[in-house]
């Protein structure tokens, strides 16, 4: 809106107009909708043109060709349908050329397109888009049913809780098939819940120890990559005896856990028990690479979110109550989300620190997190991390420290870290050091 004066009166004049969409189908319900311009801007920063009588929007350099409008609830679009309404500035000459992503209340979505879809300052424009057609979803075994965007072109399903290893597999043997056919001692799982880690018990690594560890040194799958520590029970602290090739250049401290080494993570190289059973189905999601954002950097700080209490949400800082202790972790909401009623009040505090310490996060009951669950909200637990044989998790500042498949500096390999106070995604951390591994499973729409 404008207004302008030339005595003791406003004239008031509508800068945007109203693009209405109509969508409808049967037994669908709508939780978001993703509108992308491949000839002009939609969103974000511009600046005022025109005249007094004819304003107008100049596009900037932080002028945006995306929108997203969030559903605070699924809108539903059975019988007649349903009306949705987005604001937008005037189109270019011709109209808008629009790619519209309509997610289903499931996170799964269809593309559709409009061509010379004329937006006018002050007027309405009324677009109807018929044929909806959703794929069904199946959620892989081992994995939370919620999707997460990871770069403008893939989502993944998150595993179940954190990744584990035992050699005997908790009991006398354990044999784990990996992706080139043979078998090696020990077993691979996912935690039962989402919650669970080891703790100071990941001091009792060695190659046979009957409980389990869940604190890994990086690139540490069993697969003989060339590196000096390559086992899931390494504990050398010597950084550069966890670089994939092994011969220490210039080159090869910069080798990831993808292309010729993907089978060094943990996910590509090991049947994971309660995951399918099956090699080369998981993965860990890439960090930061020279100048480009890796998939943590994405899912963490640029993928569009769900809005709860009117804010967008990627995720919030919480604690889970077993009955007996507060479990603190950083709770991500999927793309699609809406808060469930059965998880109690929602926090107020999103995609940043939640204070001064743990004990200013919100917690929820074993109940309440089994609503978040089912939702598709995945759980990272403040698990600590272990160097050499030692476990360190300080009580009144309890860390997260997820690895990916990235390396850092030349010591280093990139992981998310996070605490009460401080929040760093992709920063370059010892190699040596044992950490937790949550894997990922990609999902491919057909």
């Amino acid at each position: 809106m404008y207004a302008y004066s030339e005595n003791t009166e406003f004239q008031f004049k509508n800068l945007c107009g109203v693009l209405k969409i109509h969508l409808q189908q049967d037994d669908t319900y709508i939780s978001r909708i993703d509108l992308t311009a491949g000839n002009g801007y939609l969103s974000s920063y511009f600046v005022l043109d025109g005249t007094n009588e004819e304003p107008a929007l100049a596009a900037t350099s932080s002028s945006s060709n995306s929108v997203t409008l969030n559903c605070s609830t699924p809108q539903s679009i059975g019988g007649s349908g349903h009306d949705f309404y987005i604001y937008l500035p005037p189109s270019p000459e011709g109209g808008f050329n629009l790619t519209l992503k309509i997610y289903n209340s499931d996170g799964t979505h269809c593309t559709k397109t409009c061509s010379n879809v004329v937006v006018e300052r002050n007027m309405l424009y009324n677009v109807t888009v018929e044929g909806l057609t959703f794929p069904t979803l199946t959620v892989p075994t081992g994995a939370i049913s919620g999707l997460f965007s990871v770069s403008d072109t893939k989502q993944v399903f998150f595993s179940q809780g954190n990744l584990q290893w035992s050699a005997m597999g908790g009991g006398s043997t354990a044999t784990n098939h990996n992706v080139n056919g043979g078998t090696a001692a020990g077993t691979w799982r996912f935690a039962e819940h989402q919650y669970d880690y080891v703790g100071s018990g990941n001091e009792n690594i060695s190659d046979s120890y009957t409980g389990w560890i869940d604190l890994f040194g990086w690139g540490t799958s069993g697969w003989n990559s060339g590196a000096n520590a390559y086992q899931p029970y390494s504990t050398s602290t010597e950084v550069f005896d966890y670089v994939p090739g092994g011969n220490i250049t210039y080159n090869s401290i910069y080798n990831t856990l993808t292309g010729d080494y993907a089978n060094a993570d943990w996910g590509v190289y090991n049947a994971i028990s309660n995951g399918g059973n099956t090699p080369n189905v998981w993965r860990t999601l890439t960090g930061a690479e020279y100048d480009d954002d890796g998939e943590w950097d994405y899912l963490m700080k640029f993928r569009s979110a769900s809005t709860i209490n009117g804010t967008p949400a990627r995720y919030a800082e919480i604690r889970v109550y077993d009955g007996t202790r507060y479990i603190p972790g950083l709770l991500l909401f999927p793309d699609v989300f809406s808060w469930p009623s059965a998880a109690g009040t929602a926090p107020t505090a999103f995609n940043q620190p939640v204070g001064s310490s743990w004990d200013d996060a919100p917690y929820y009951t074993l109940t309440q997190f089994a609503a978040l669950e089912a939702a598709g909200c995945v759980f990272l637990p403040t698990a600590g991390y272990r160097n050499g044989t030692s476990y360190i998790n300080n009580d009144n500042n309890q860390e997260g420290h997820y690895w990916s498949a990235s390396p850092g500096s030349t010591a280093g390999a990139n992981d998310m870290k996070f605490n009460p106070t401080d929040h760093r995604v992709c920063i370059s951390s010892t190699r040596s050091f044992g950490y937790s591994v949550r894997l990922v499973q990609d999902y491919n729409q057909e």
